[in-house]
């Protein structure tokens, strides 16, 4: 099974199971008074960066409902890196998991991590700070540490 569907099945909000390395946070409810969630559904773009390449575009697909947010992204160029997105939207801030899959010399390199940051209904950048990753088929490794930042 790939990483995109397990993440998918597994980090899912409605999920009702998690990899024991990586718990599913609790839903979050805003108090009284309290700012409203952003509305981040629908489709994004933007960059993927790191200390250890150049940056890449990348466009996401969000869905939301109430603040459980589900979705995927991929690059935009030739070496096409793709992933599942889950998270709770929350005043002001995204806070879930990503995942990663792409090729590297015909085996599949995945991953996944936790993703959290600022976000409004028109921008985020958010901190991808993996936690797992199949060490075998990715020969030197995932940066530790990506920034996603999107806008629409």
């Amino acid at each position: 099974m790939s990483a995109v569907l397990y993440a998918c099945l597994v980090l899912g909000c409605g999920g009702s199971s998690s990899p024991s390395a990586t718990p599913t946070p609790p839903a979050p409810s805003p108090s009284p008074g309290s700012p409203s969630l952003p509305d981040v559904s629908g489709e994004w773009k933007g960059t993927l960066e790191s200390s250890s390449f150049p940056a890449r575009a990348i466009t996401a697909r969000l869905i939301q409902l109430a603040d459980c947010v589900d979705g995927s992204w991929n690059t935009v160029s030739d070496s096409r890196w793709v992933g599942a997105i889950s998270a709770f939207a929350v005043p002001r801030s995204l806070n879930g998991y990503m995942s990663i899959e792409y090729q590297v010399s015909g085996k599949l390199c995945s991953g996944f991590g936790t993703l959290n940051g600022p976000a409004t209904e028109t921008t985020a950048t958010l901190e991808w700070s993996l936690t797992n990753y199949n060490a075998d088929n990715c020969p030197g490794g995932i940066p530790n540490t990506m920034t996603l930042k999107l806008g629409r």
